[in-house]
């Protein structure tokens, strides 16, 4: 186990040194951390997508860095029911994998809308929250947010995927905790204002769904979703589309 642990150091050790020309030249701090989810998915084969969600001082939910578009759709599910995988690794501080999304009733009503988007399996390691919590007033014990894989098939992660992925985690928490101490409180440039903007429509077009149909939160997002694919657009495009009175 120990030489196992050791092989998984090693290799990811080893990416970051490579990628370390792209973490020097990134510009922004979701430059560094689409590097960063670019690794995750580079060094999990069976993975379809990486993403990281950060929780703000206000606790709101962004996907920061996503390497494609589905994993954001997949998490915006999880914003629009407030749970999930993801949120509960955050939430609790302890990992969270899924082998079979179809038969896992944890988180049955994301799974159900999880599923159609081709996700299978599912990898969520919380960020260490002693290395990188978003801001100093937050609560020590609670991670500033997690890094996650999503897959197209069964049991498509094992342990050592579990440890590539926690030692990314602790690395990306060290990039965030170094931020903080050279620059303060770290500052939400534009690219982030934007992934909130994107979460904040979704959530008003959910309430505008609940207001008119007059049905609950779980099924005012049911609701978006099986439009957005009716019309073979995205969940934001949609729920965009409502917000502004165009749908």
């Amino acid at each position: 186990m120990e030489t196992e642990d050791a092989d998984v150091l090693g290799e990811v050790s080893a990416a970051i040194g490579e990628a370390s020309g792209e973490f020097l030249s990134a510009q922004t701090i979701q430059d560094m951390l689409l590097v960063l989810t670019s690794m995750a998915a580079s060094l999990v084969p069976a993975a379809i997508g990486a993403g990281l969600t950060l929780v703000d001082g206000n606790g709101e939910y962004l996907t920061t860095a996503s390497t494609v578009p589905l994993v954001a759709e997949a998490d915006d599910l999880q914003y629009g029911f407030d749970d999930g995988p993801c949120l509960a690794a955050w939430s609790t501080g302890v990992l969270v994998r899924i082998d079979d999304l179809e038969s896992d009733d944890r988180w049955s009503q994301w799974s159900e809308l999880a599923l159609p988007l081709g996700i299978r399996a599912v990898l969520s390691v919380p960020l260490p929250a002693e290395l990188g919590a978003a801001e100093p007033s937050r609560r020590a014990s609670r991670p500033s947010g997690t890094l996650k894989v999503y897959a197209n098939r069964t049991f498509a992660f094992d342990s050592r995927t579990e440890a590539v992925l926690t030692q990314l985690a602790e690395h990306a928490a060290r990039m965030l905790a170094s931020l903080r101490a050279t620059q303060g409180p770290l500052k939400v440039p534009l690219n982030l204002h934007a992934a909130l903007a994107r979460s904040r429509t979704v959530a008003l077009a959910q309430g505008m769904l609940m207001e008119r149909d007059g049905t609950d939160a779980a099924e005012a997002l049911r609701s978006l979703v099986e439009s957005a694919r009716a019309h073979d657009w995205s969940v934001f495009e949609e729920a965009n589309a409502i917000a502004s009175g165009r749908r």
